[in-house]
């Protein structure tokens, strides 16, 4: 799928997603099957407030992204990744850890 905007064009390629929160004593972890246009809803709009302006007067709050982000209020703290809506893509950056602290590239391939 291609969208295009104002003379962007957005590809909508595969991705992978990480559901399982990282820790020092993580063994075996879960991915899932994603993609950009997934990413974009998911991580990217937790930074946007979208609003219909429609009324210039009132505008009607129609999506805020912070609502989303998957940070708990209660406990003040990050909410483990299995349990967020979020796509949590493995992106070029993502590497992981060894115990004897060789470092390790997760590869995306299909």
């Amino acid at each position: 799928m291609i969208l295009k905007k104002k003379n962007q064009t957005f590809f909508n390629e595969k991705k992978i997603g990480l559901k399982t929160t990282l820790t020092d004593s993580t063994k075996n972890i879960s991915i899932n099957k994603t993609s950009y246009f997934e990413h974009f809803l998911s991580n990217v709009l937790t930074s946007y407030i979208i609003e219909d302006y429609i009324n210039k007067e009132r505008p009607k709050l129609i999506y805020k992204g912070s609502e989303n982000f998957p940070y708990c209020k209660i406990t003040n703290q990050i909410k483990e990744i299995q349990t967020t809506n979020l796509s949590n893509v493995i992106g070029i950056s993502s590497l992981g850890f060894t115990k004897d602290k060789k470092n390790c590239n997760l590869e995306t391939k299909y």
